[in-house]
């Protein structure tokens, strides 16, 4: 006899052990509100699915700042791969295992692929420089790695072959004009004689692009980050679960697929957010507590703010509570570092509607840091808060539009200015 149900049921369970076995961990952070953590289900142009505590949740993009791939199920197979790295006109940094120019493309095999799995194809005129896998067992200097930034930079009148001198030490460049890049050799034209130079010999290619072939499109799709220093701009992104990759269409218009373990995280911020430790100050004020009475000094941010980094030269950090009770630290990319009192005056752009922040005390002074936070958008009052050292940090998000001056005021609190370091964790503006 056939039971329909349990065939249905088996199928369920089949469906769902596929699911598992492919999971990848992941951690969403939206514009404003609490980050998602747990297995990623679906990722297309609109949304990122996510599989969390036993219940589904869907993100639309147009409202996540950026998603973090935790752990995939294949790891890091390629951890001890030696790649090299490709620049395209758009910032992308492409890595690569072998490269050769084909009629107008520039062939690259490694773990980028097309999108049927075959070498990747980039338009030859995209690219601004290559630079070639080093050799085995070679250590590369600093400074051969600093030479080679400014020749990225340099902008040269003709293409660039950079060579390893013979000492290994350091690296030098000639002027010319690359015709073909081969799988052993790079043909390359010296002022009208054709030298077949050993790929042994370079160290990479810095290409001669016009104006206007670098007015590349502006990117404001998402960038596909990860190892090796890869770095790719793209119009959409989708994720294929079964083979554990995700398929992309560049903003330079070829098809590629990267696998999710080469991955660390997708940025999906561009045009949706500005910093505001990215923005110009107006004024700024600081007046410490001194015998018995707060003493006024104008000064620079040296003396009144940080941007992106405390008053301790470390970066961003606030101390925040689990539902045990124990401390967590976590540490911010941007941010803005205030001490009590003080008073910090940006100018803002036009078109952004709500400034979103989370706010606590250093956690280097959360045993004494009490401090007061007014937020004053053209002298008018937006928010007034306190922030303790031993209390967990503020989210905050006030509407901003129409607003051309944002003051910060870090007021005393209870302990008059002792410990009060107030750190304003990944401020932004958001449209």
């Amino acid at each position: 006899m056939i039971y329909p149900h349990r065939s249905l049921f088996a199928a369920t369970l089949v469906a769902f052990a596929a699911a598992n076995a492919f999971a990848a961990e992941v951690l969403v952070e939206p514009l404003s509100g609490d980050k998602t953590r747990g297995d990623l289900v679906g990722l297309d142009a609109n949304a990122v699915v996510v599989r969390s505590t036993g219940s589904t949740v869907r993100w639309e993009l147009d409202k996540v700042l950026e998603t973090q791939i935790l752990a995939s199920a294949d790891g890091d197979t390629d951890g001890e791969q030696n790649l090299g790295a490709v620049w395209l006109i758009d910032g992308s940094r492409l890595p690569f295992t072998s490269a050769e120019s084909v009629s107008d493309d520039c062939l690259l095999d490694g773990p980028l692929q097309g999108s049927e799995g075959e070498s990747l194809r980039v338009p030859m005129a995209s690219v601004t420089a290559l630079r070639l896998p080093l050799l085995a067992d070679t250590l590369e200097a600093d400074s051969i790695e600093a030479t080679w930034r400014d020749l990225v930079a340099s902008r040269p009148r003709g293409d660039l072959l950079v060579v390893r001198r013979r000492n290994g030490a350091s690296i030098d460049s000639v002027e010319g004009v690359v015709e073909s890049i081969g799988a052993d050799q790079i043909l390359f034209n010296l002022d009208g004689d054709r030298v077949a130079v050993p790929l042994s010999r370079v160290y990479g290619v810095v290409f001669f692009r016009s104006d206007e072939q670098l007015a590349a499109p502006t990117a404001e799709g998402p960038r596909i980050i990860g190892r090796h220093a890869m770095n790719v701009s793209a119009e959409s992104i989708r994720y294929e679960a079964a083979s554990q990759r995700l398929t992309a269409r560049s903003t330079l218009g070829f098809e590629f697929s990267v696998p999710l373990s080469l991955t660390r995280r997708l940025d999906f911020s561009a045009g949706k957010l500005l910093w505001l430790s990215e923005l110009p100050v107006a004024a700024s004020r600081w007046a410490p507590w001194v015998g018995s009475q707060p003493l006024t000094l104008l000064g620079d941010a040296e003396v009144c703010y940080r941007t992106d980094q405390s008053f301790r030269t470390q970066p961003i950090t606030l101390r925040s509570f689990d539902e045990y009770g124990l401390s967590i630290t976590e540490t911010y990319t941007h941010g803005l570092a205030m001490r009590s009192r003080g008073e910090t005056v940006f100018e803002l752009p036009p078109g952004y509607r709500s400034l979103v922040t989370r706010v606590g005390i250093d956690p280097a002074t959360a045993a004494s840091g009490d401090a007061v936070v007014t937020l004053l958008g053209d002298g008018e009052e937006l928010a007034t808060f306190g922030v303790h050292g031993q209390e967990a940090p503020i989210d905050i998000d006030v509407p901003i539009e129409g607003i051309r001056r944002l003051k910060i005021v870090v007021d005393f609190g209870r302990n008059l200015d002792t410990g009060d370091y107030v750190h304003f964790a990944d401020a932004r503006l958001l449209r």
